[in-house]
């Protein structure tokens, strides 16, 4: 039912138990898949087990985008308008950091999550 109410094939859905053995298995067929290449980019507010996870299998790649640091621009007029704008200005100039800095996004596996938790956004 599922599938058909998405319009989609029913080979195209996989059941899991919860979002975190999806994220595991993920990020665990990434870092197997790219090895050495792997590189994991998530927002520094990222959920903890999502953290751990990245840490695990990427012990030395990766990199948190500093969002926390942004959110006292929502309230310049920059980004009153559009306060979401603030992610993606957070998220642009982390990349820009990455290949200023030598270190390439090529592969990166890029986790933008909401998980109220860290923030209670």
């Amino acid at each position: 039912r599922l599938a058909r109410f998405c319009h989609a094939p029913r080979d195209s859905f996989t059941l899991i138990p919860n979002v975190t053995y999806g994220l595991n298995t993920i990020l665990k067929g990434y870092a197997h898949e790219y090895k050495e290449d792997a590189h994991i980019i998530l927002w520094d507010t990222s959920y903890g087990s999502l953290k751990k996870m990245a840490h695990e299998y990427c012990p030395q790649k990766v990199t948190g985008i500093p969002v926390s640091e942004y959110f006292d621009r929502w309230k310049t007029e920059e980004f009153r308008n559009n306060p979401l704008d603030v992610f993606a200005c957070a998220l642009m100039e982390a990349l820009q950091a990455l290949d200023n800095d030598g270190r390439s996004s090529k592969n990166a596996l890029l986790i933008l999550d909401h998980t109220t938790s860290n923030t209670a956004l």
